[in-house]
């Protein structure tokens, strides 16, 4: 990780001074550019700079770190587990909105984008094992668009309790298998026929 730190720019006048013609401010910009090279190893740098004369000495000291973990091991889990709870919050708007789709727009033609964003959902988190049970859910609530069960979306209520399985996702920072369960137990008694799930994500 290479580093450019450059001192772009100190006004006249220095904090504190007080004499004639000095306007006893001072204002520094300190540039740092990080630069992640192959090795991607994380870097601190520290600098510290006088300013000009003054009535009373002014120090200014800057550090800068860069962590390149995330870029070494792939995405954290933290920062996927932010990304799942911002997407189930934008799909439980949408699959609460269903009900309220122009009366003209057939349940299969309105839900296939949810498929499609729910699919993607899935893929995108994929590789972090700690969003195993995550995805069992999506998974879960993917099928409800499938196999002519989106007809269920007719029947009141169902939309909202779908879409509060997904606002449960948006808030939970781990998911559970006690979440999988319960998901499981509101989806069967809207009628939704759910396939088996595997605990070790296998499919």
């Amino acid at each position: 990780m290479n580093h450019l730190g450059t001192i772009v720019e100190i006004s006249d006048g220095s904090a504190g001074a007080s004499s004639a013609g000095n306007s006893g401010q001072a204002s520094m910009t300190y540039q740092i550019i990080n630069e992640v090279g192959p090795l991607l190893k994380d870097s601190v740098q520290e600098a510290t700079f006088d300013l000009p004369a003054n009535k009373f000495a002014t120090t200014i000291k800057i550090r800068a770190v860069a962590d390149a973990s995330a870029a070494r091991h792939g995405e954290s889990p933290n920062f996927v587990a932010s990304i799942r709870r911002k997407e189930c919050k934008s799909l439980a708007e949408s699959v609460a909105a269903i009900p309220n789709r122009p009366s003209s727009v057939p349940a299969v033609v309105a839900t296939q984008q949810l498929l499609r964003k729910l699919t993607l959902l899935i893929e995108r988190i994929q590789s972090i094992a700690t969003e195993a049970n995550s995805r069992e859910i999506l998974r879960q609530v993917r099928d409800t668009f499938l196999d002519g069960q989106w007809d269920l979306y007719e029947t009141p209520g169902t939309a909202d309790k779908v879409a509060g399985i997904l606002t449960k996702l948006s808030s939970l920072s781990r998911v559970e298998m006690a979440d999988i369960k319960q998901s499981s137990r509101t989806l069967e008694q809207s009628g939704f026929l759910l396939a088996g799930f595997m605990v070790n994500d296998g499919r």
